[in-house]
């Protein structure tokens, strides 16, 4: 009896010691899987290292894809079949940047103002980060009284291609400053009623070391008759932290990319004028101040004469008739005769 209750005590205290060595090891099997930080995303790992914030600001509302050789770039959850860049918003003038972009879209304080926005023919409209802020990174253009602009693509990139619908975004200059100029901007096939030659609008200016295009000058619009509402202050629009020391973009790059877009867009509008291409309807022109087109009643006819209108028969000859006989009136009695 006395055995077995050794027996017993021994194997109690070597289970017992057992048991406190394995707890340590367990935990420390278990520590790594627990503290070890997420994997990165491919996609965050493959940008620079200043950019990355761009990644996690925009990965809930797109994805980012690989597109060489212009590295990760985002593309936005959106309908690609109607969407395009600088589309969904307005623009608003400022003493500083001249006319800020706007946008009504979430991804657009960083999309509409870092980087650059280009057309890929599998992928879509994708987006490029870049390094510095501005008003809006579009090229801008002039033909008639219309105002274009089109977003930038990268400086790398030499020929920007087709984008359906044509390569800029035009309205009324009336309705430049419209809260609405979304639904008021017209593709290339609605200006092929225009006279005048295409130009690109340059009007550069630096803030801070950084060139931008400031847009359509104030005083031209004025001129224009065109109203400029009250300036906004640049400082009141979101911005992201990216850090010091990084490379500004380039005045010459930046006319270079501007003027590809304006060439593009010239031969576009020259298409349509010589071959006729999707013409306006005759008879059309532009409302001032909207935009859209206002159709002219068509010119009544004149009124036709009731006697034209008239059938004339040939008349057939007829055969002579006879006169009736005169009939001869009664004689009258005599009053006389008895």
């Amino acid at each position: 009896m006395f055995r077995r209750s050794l027996v017993f005590a021994l194997l109690f205290s070597c289970g017992a010691l057992l048991s406190s060595c394995a707890v340590p090891n367990a935990a420390d099997s278990l520590g790594p899987s627990v503290y070890e930080p997420p994997p990165m995303p491919s996609a965050k790992l493959g940008l620079p290292p200043a950019y990355r914030v761009f990644h996690d600001e925009l990965v809930e509302y797109g994805d980012w894809t690989l597109i060489e050789p212009y590295g990760w770039c985002f593309r936005p959850d959106v309908n690609f079949v109607a969407w395009r860049p600088y589309q969904q918003g307005w623009w608003e003038p400022s003493d500083t940047y001249g006319w800020i972009w706007n946008s009504s879209e979430p991804f657009g304080w960083i999309t509409y103002h870092y980087g650059a926005w280009f057309y890929d023919r599998f992928q879509g409209w994708v987006w490029q980060p870049g390094p510095v802020w501005g008003p809006a990174w579009v090229a801008w253009a002039q033909v008639d009284d219309y105002i274009g602009w089109a977003a930038l693509a990268p400086a790398t990139m030499a020929d920007v291609g087709d984008v359906p619908g044509g390569t800029f975004q035009y309205v009324s200059a009336q309705q430049l400053a419209s809260s609405n100029v979304s639904t008021q901007a017209l593709y290339v096939t609605r200006l092929a009623g225009t006279r005048g030659t295409l130009r690109a609008i340059e009007n550069l200016d630096r803030v801070h070391g950084a060139a931008f295009n400031r847009g359509p000058d104030f005083l031209m619009l004025q001129r224009m008759g065109v109203p400029v509402p009250q300036h906004v202050d640049a400082e009141n629009f979101r911005r992201a932290a990216l850090p010091d020391g990084l490379a500004l973009p380039d005045e010459a790059d930046l006319i270079d990319a501007s003027r590809r877009l304006v060439d593009v867009a010239a031969r576009e509008l020259d298409r349509l004028r010589t071959d006729g291409v999707a013409p306006p309807p005759v008879g059309n022109t532009l409302q001032p101040g909207t935009g859209t087109p206002r159709i002219k009643p068509a010119p009544k006819p004149p009124a036709a004469d009731p006697d034209s209108l008239r059938v004339k028969r040939p008349r057939t000859p007829r055969d002579p008739v006879a006169p009736k006989p005169r009939k001869r009136p009664a004689a009258e009695p005599d009053s006389t005769a008895r």
